[in-house]
């Protein structure tokens, strides 16, 4: 199955990517300066982008989207 997520260098979107990858082909949008804080298993296919820069194209032959992606609620970068 293919699948695109977005958030996946976040918190919980690191753990649920790593889990999609041992049995799925993954796509994952994210910003040219983030990455998941966990290593991974094996990467997916990165595709660099800010969320508001997504096309209809980049939709092409996905079965599942999954949406992770949130606004920061601080101005400051958490330190835990």
């Amino acid at each position: 199955m293919k699948i695109l997520i977005f958030g996946s260098t976040g918190f919980i979107g690191s753990y649920v990517l790593d889990k999609l990858l041992k049995e799925h082909e993954v796509y994952a949008i994210k910003r040219k300066k983030s990455s998941p804080i966990i290593n991974l298993s094996r990467k997916p296919n990165w595709i660099n982008k800010e969320i508001n820069d997504v096309e209809q194209s980049d939709f092409k032959n996905i079965d599942v989207v999954i949406n992770l992606a949130c606004s920061g609620v601080s101005p400051k970068k958490s330190s835990w």
